[in-house]
């Protein structure tokens, strides 16, 4: 009975050991980094103050690596940069990399898409949306968004394209009925 309890005692500490271990990387795999992105997105800021402004960002763009490796993380990032002031540049740089490293995310992709052509950087834009199309080629969204981009580049026979490639996967949508528009004045 004593090499029993002994035994016994040993497998309760080794128990007890290997919890905690396995605790301490669940907490810094997971849940300190969530930590971080919940403490960028509580850190006060006013956008007429500057300094509170860049503090946030700052943050924001620190939490971006500490953030889990999910695009929904690192793209709320983004999206709360969008909001502030004075971050432009690691907005675009950011959604650049979020496609990059996320591929397979119609999200990410939209995203840098998006962002791209706010600036009008077309040929960004268009390579994004025909990463779209690859993810989820019937959606009718992003060829929208495409002929436009397109259309701003003057190559008019693909926009032309585009639009009809609309106007046949969403029939009936807004953005067929805006596509029927574009190409009547397209010509």
């Amino acid at each position: 009975k004593g090499a029993s309890k002994s035994s016994l005692g040993s497998v309760s500490i080794l128990a007890i050991v290997g919890f905690i271990a396995t605790f301490g990387v669940i907490w810094k795999v997971a849940y300190v980094p969530d930590l971080s992105v919940r403490a960028a997105f509580a850190t006060p800021f006013n956008n007429q103050d500057q300094a509170m402004v860049s503090a946030r960002a700052k943050k924001l763009i620190e939490s971006y690596d500490l953030a889990p490796d999910e695009p929904t993380y690192r793209l709320n990032i983004i999206q709360e940069l969008i909001q502030m002031p004075g971050t432009a540049n690691e907005v675009i740089a950011l959604s650049k990399r979020s496609a990059k490293e996320y591929p397979n995310s119609w999200d990410a992709q939209n995203l840098a898409a998006n962002i791209s052509e706010s600036i009008a950087n077309y040929d960004e834009a268009i390579k994004y949306r025909e990463a779209m199309f690859n993810l989820d080629p019937n959606n009718w969204q992003p060829w929208y968004n495409y002929a436009k981009d397109l259309e701003n580049k003057k190559d008019i026979a693909r926009a032309k394209s585009a639009y009809q490639k609309v106007i046949n996967l969403g029939p009936g949508s807004i953005e067929s009925d805006s596509a029927t528009v574009a190409l009547r004045s397209l010509g």
